[in-house]
Order: C-alpha cells, then structure tokens, then sequence
C-alpha cells in the first residue's frame, strides 16, 4: 500500500477517537510494527510520544523502531494505556485484548480498515459516480482475494485458469488486485498483471474491467471503482459454521455501493440452499457453476504458480513420502472469542506415537486464527506457513482432520479418510459461530474429543486400514457437488451469460 494512502487512513481513524483531549494523556502504545505502525509513530511524533510498540511476534521482542522499543503485548505492558491497533488484524487484535480482560484497564482503537476512508468524501463520491458510466471492456477482469492480503483460493485459481485459457474464457486482459507488497512482487516477477489496490493503476484497470471477481468481501478489491461493473462472488468453502451474513457483499453506503447486482457461486443445489440462508442472498442471485479451486484439484495441466513457501513445504512433504511415511493434515479453523487449541502438538505422547507409526502431521492455522500451543520444533511435524495457500497439498495427504473447516469437503474429491476433531463442539455451538447444518449429518468420519481417542482413531484409519465411512463420503460429493453437466454452469460462461439461475 502506498505510504500516502497509509498516512491518510491514519489520520482519518485518529479523527475518530472520541475525547481525544483525555485518553492521549496515557501512554500511547501501537499494536503493530509493519508499514501502518511506522507511518503512524511518524503522524504521532508531530504532537505526541509513542512510549513502545508491541507485536505478536516473539522475534521482534527487544527490537527498536526507530528508537522506540518492541515489547510484549502482556497485561503489564499495556495496563492503563490508550492502544493504537496499527494492523490488518483489527479484529483478532481487538479480540486478544478482550479475552485478556485489557479492556477494563485500557481504552484501544483501530488505525486500519477501509481504505476508502484514505479518500475525501467528494473524491469517493465523484468516483462512485463515474464507475457507473464509464465505458467497460467485457474483456477485461480485475479479481482478488482474501481481504487483499493473501494470493489464494477461488480468485486465485480463476486467475491462473484465465490467464492459460484466456482465448476460451473470452478474456484478452485479467488484472490481480492486491494490498500487499510481498503478492505484488510474486505475481509482477512472475509476468503477471498485478495492481497495488490504491493505486491509479487499479483505478483504470477496475474502471475499463467488465467483471469485477471476489471471493471474501467487497474489499478483497476497490469496490469504489464496481458500480457499472459485472460483479461475480467466488466464495471460498461450503460452510459447516455458520457465516455473517450481509458483511460479506457489501456496505450500505450508497457512496460506495452494496454488491446487490452479482452472481454468488455454488457447487451445488444444496450448497446453494446453505449460501443463500446463510448470507441472506436470494436463490435468484446464485450461479450453480464449477468451483475454480475445485477444478484445479482434478487438472493436471494447469500453469504452477507457487508460492515460494509453498513449493519449499510441497518438497519437504514429498521427501517424507518417499521414504515410506504417511501424511496426516491437521486444519483447525478459527475461534473468534478463544484460541485454537493445539496441545497435541506440545504433547511427547503424541509425538512419540507419530515416530513409533512412520507418520507426519502436517499443520497450518487458519488465516484468522490465534493458536495456543509453544513453537517447539520437532521432526514428525511440518507447519505450514499462514500465507500459504492449502490447495497444493491435498493431494498429497493420506489423511484429513479437521474440526468445523470446509477443507473437510474439498477433500471429498479424493475418497480419503477424514477424522473429526471438535474438541470444543457444545463450546462453539453455543458460543461460537455455530453451525450452517447439522453437523453430525455432514462429518463423514470417526469422531474423537482428546488426544487419546485421536491418537487411536488415527490407529485404526492409517494402521489397521479400517475405513467404514467410504460410501457416505461418496454420497456427500455428489451432493455438495453437482455432477450433471446438464446443470453446471462452466466458469467460462460466467464471462458470457449471467442468466442461469435456481
């Protein structure tokens, strides 16, 4: 993100603080050390003293800023203070402070979010204005994903698919849209067409582009620039939780434009029954099409467009294979009022019953998740980097466990066994997200509540070879993903035909 965008949606969320005058009087800490926390310590510096930073990250700690420190962001540390949450992780941030019980000692806002606040009122408006008239190409695409942040899922995988086949989508120019310098540089290097989200290249990319393609939210591109344009929802997973609703299309603002006139995907009739409830998006709004991330799983010929990371991790995981040992993926999804709990993996036992049965656990947290388990390394677990995306890898697990994600029914594709974990089941039915369905009718596997029972599950799966769930998964896929040719939309036709419905 550019440094004058950065500086100005400071500067609006700072206008935002109520009673400025007192809570600035505290000491002033900033919860984030990237871009946003040394843009906001130079804004600050003008009429105040930023005491220290603090961050998650145990490798920062005791570092300096510029000369201020980075501390930990313990009870201590920021007790009595007013925190400035310089981070794209407002949320979970937010969250953290809360379970703590900080915030009843401290006062703590955000100095991140809606890069649309980095623009004048009229500015907004004038472009809301214009992107409704301007002349579009239908064959140009701008698309991304994951808030921005990530190159990942559905979008990513439509991406690719475009730009290997661009003759049979009818596309001449697809356009990736992101905030992060780190996917900028990947795809730019790669000799792909690649926009930083403020710039003026993603201005005239997003105003000239017939589609605009998303898979989360709204903001996983410029939303400013779609109103005139085709506006297609990728979504990334069947849900098992249950989903917020309306936050995921759009603002009510009508300066900046609910998605209220696009095609949200699904893989099938039921699929879309539980979308549509779930995000309160009419059947009419929904396509039953291929799912991009879908496909790639079952094309062998698709360009390799990996991540460093993840072609670093997917030689590791091959070398294991070969040496004869069997691959367990572990994919936790996320608790938006407490931590994931991984203490298998701080357990000896269960390290030791991994080594004396040849087999390796692969981990990777989801995205939005806070883990509470050590960084201890050992050589019977591989943890995935966060940013990877997980699709590369399916392929190559012999097992699956899982608790409440929907990587549970992509992994159907492959008729491998898969284990449930929800070790917080009544804890997150009730307190949690809950469930989008009935979560014992759609958990095709043997279910286990601690370490023991999974350390025996995972016995009898990958020792003893007892699968008794085989045919239910079978029935599953072919009901959360349509089959009949006759009743699949083809993604190419998205780009030429909006028409089939529910």
């Amino acid at each position: 993100m550019k440094v004058q965008t950065i500086r100005r949606m400071i500067a609006y969320y700072l206008r935002q603080i109520p009673a400025k005058n007192e809570v600035f009087k505290r000491p002033i800490i900033l919860f984030g050390t990237g871009q946003v926390g040394t843009e906001a310590l130079h804004i600050l510096a003008k009429r105040y003293k930023v005491s220290f930073f603090v961050d998650n990250d145990t490798k920062k700690w005791g570092k300096q800023i510029e000369g201020t420190p980075i501390k930990q962001p313990t009870i201590d540390n920021l007790k009595g203070s007013l925190i400035l949450i310089a981070s794209s992780f407002v949320k979970e941030i937010s969250i953290q402070l809360n379970e703590n019980g900080l915030e009843r000692y401290v006062d703590y806002f955000p100095l991140y979010g809606d890069i649309n606040h980095a623009y004048s009122p009229l500015f907004v408006k004038a472009m809301n204005r214009l992107s409704r008239w301007f002349p579009r190409s239908k064959r140009q695409v701008i698309i991304g994903g994951w808030h921005g942040l990530r190159f990942a899922d559905n979008s990513r995988y439509l991406f690719i698919m475009i730009n290997q086949y661009k003759h049979e989508f009818g596309i001449k120019k697809i356009t990736w849209i992101t905030q992060s310098n780190e996917v900028y540089a990947f795809l730019k290097s790669n000799k792909f067409n690649v926009r930083l989200k403020d710039s003026w290249g993603t201005v005239w990319a997003s105003l000239r582009a017939k589609y605009h393609i998303i898979d989360q939210q709204r903001h996983d591109i410029n939303p400013l620039y779609s109103a005139g344009a085709v506006r297609l929802q990728l979504w990334h997973g069947i849900p098992i939780k249950k989903l917020n609703g309306k936050s995921y299309l759009g603002s009510a603002d009508p300066d900046i434009g609910l998605w209220n006139d696009f095609s949200l995907l699904a893989s099938s009739a039921k699929v879309a029954d539980i979308l549509s409830q779930e995000m309160e998006v009419p059947k009419s709004l929904i396509t039953i099409s291929e799912v991009p991330r879908n496909q790639v799983l079952t094309l062998k010929s698709l360009l390799d467009v990996s991540l460093p990371d993840e072609t670093r991790c997917i030689e590791l995981i091959n070398d294991y294979k070969a040496k004869g040992k069997k691959i367990i993926g572990y994919f936790p999804t996320f608790r938006e009022k407490s931590r994931v709990k991984m203490d298998i993996l701080d357990s000896p036992t269960f390290h030791a019953f991994l080594r004396s049965r040849n087999l390796i656990m692969v981990v990777k947290e989801h995205f939005n998740s806070k883990i509470s388990h050590t960084n201890s390394k050992t050589d019977d677990v591989v943890r995935l980097p966060k940013q990877v995306d997980l699709y590369p890898f399916l392929s190559l697990f012999d097992l699956v466990v899982t608790d409440y994600s929907s990587i549970a029914f992509d992994f159907l594709i492959y008729q491998k066994p898969l284990l449930f974990y929800p070790y917080d089941y009544e804890e997150y039915r009730d307190h949690e997200r809950g469930f989008a369905m009935d979560y014992d009718q759609y958990t095709p596997g043997i279910k286990v509540f601690n370490e023991e029972q999974l350390m025996n599950a995972i016995h009898e799966v990958l020792i003893n070879g007892v699968d008794e769930y085989k045919d239910w998964r079978l029935r599953l896929r072919e009901e959360l993903f349509e089959s009949n040719s006759e009743k699949l939309v083809p993604l190419r036709s998205l780009f030429q035909t909006r028409k089939k419905r529910l």
